[in-house]
């Protein structure tokens, strides 16, 4: 196991600035998601830790060695890196058995022919394939080829493991599957890895730490449930995971004024007077049909309501906005009802505007 430093990569295409100044460190054994929308650089930026983009200017350490720094002109090759790497198109051969292609890395590396066939055997049986390895690409289905890929990455007992968008092309119900799977193996083996995804839910459920990336840059850092729970800005509430946002005057750090309503927020280290935006989640919106509560309540009407079996997805359209609540499963609105939308004050996020 290795720990895995970048330091101030920057990479451009021409006048586009794809990767900004980011510095990251994936510590040994951990799982590291960099989540962003496409575009962001993440990619980008899997691809120079492997070698396969050249950075403009910065510095990639794994554990002591350096594989790249522009300021002393070192450019360790990617083959030599020892990195395992998992494509979006798994980038497995179709003429191959599978046997052959997992066995490849080691082929290429020269190995004895009967350290090959047990290594292969070994990393089969790690991914649930040992009784495949006669069958052809085309005899498998998806999944079972992303684990031909991962079979392959993992075979020559790399540093460290990078695997790009990988579920990407698998059905819904096979990638919750598949996370099981590679976060099982990831643990099992204690390999460093680097995991690429635009998906929250793989970020979420996947993941030791959670790096969310914009326009090249890194926004924001921190566990599963800290991003989601915690977002310091805006796009990092509004991309990972659904959330309503309300325009709102901060009138001291207990208190903020919404459509005329004072309503009692934790407004942190915000200064008083200011513009600001008040985030909440729809699970966290309290839907109330008596109208019992006096604080913190906006008064709305139905637009529609959809039961989705664990709960039910109610709109509520409040003076021109839109607030979306998941209400429970039993809720019975329709379109017109008159409700109260109850925002619990530990649940508001006060967000600068």
């Amino acid at each position: 196991m290795v720990t895995l430093v970048a330091e101030n990569l920057r990479k451009t295409y021409g006048r586009t600035v794809a990767v900004d100044s980011v510095s990251f460190e994936i510590p040994e054994g951990a799982l590291v998601t960099f989540l962003g929308p496409s575009g962001c650089g993440k990619t980008t930026t899997l691809r120079m830790v492997a070698g396969l983009e050249k950075p403009d200017s910065g510095l990639i350490k794994l554990g002591a060695d350096v594989v790249y720094d522009s300021a002393s002109g070192v450019a360790v090759p990617a083959e030599r890196r020892e990195i395992g790497m998992v494509f979006q198109s798994y980038a497995i051969w179709p003429h191959m058995t599978v046997a052959n292609n997992v066995a490849f890395p080691l082929k290429i590396r020269r190995m004895p022919s009967s350290d090959i066939a047990r290594l292969v055997t070994d990393a089969l049986k790690l991914v649930q394939l040992d009784a495949y390895a006669d069958r052809y690409p085309s005899q498998l289905s998806g999944g079972q080829q992303q684990r031909v890929a991962l079979a392959r990455a993992i075979v020559f007992q790399p540093r460290i493991l990078l695997l790009d968008e990988p579920l990407s092309n698998l059905d819904a119900k096979l990638r919750e599957e598949m996370r099981g799977e590679i976060r099982d193996l990831q643990l099992r083996l204690g390999i460093t890895t680097l995991f690429v995804t635009h998906d929250q839910d793989e970020a979420l459920s996947l993941s030791d730490l959670v790096a969310v990336m914009h326009e090249g840059r890194i926004v924001q850092v921190g566990g599963p449930r800290e991003i989601y729970e915690h977002p310091k800005t805006r796009f990092v509430a509004n991309f990972v995971g659904w959330t309503n946002f309300l325009s709102a005057e901060l009138i001291d750090r207990k208190t903020a004024r919404v459509q005329g309503k004072k309503f009692e927020v934790a407004g942190k280290d915000l200064n008083p007077g200011g513009a600001v935006h008040l985030a909440i989640r729809p699970e966290d919106v309290l839907v109330e049909e008596n109208q019992t509560s006096i604080s913190n309540v906006l008064d709305g009407r139905v637009r529609t309501s959809m039961f989705m079996g664990s709960y039910t997805v109610v709109e509520i359209e409040v003076d021109g906005s839109l607030l979306i609540a998941h209400a429970p499963p039993q809720t019975n609105l329709r379109r017109g009802d008159s409700v109260r939308a109850l925002l619990p004050r530990d649940r508001l996020l006060v967000l600068s505007a």
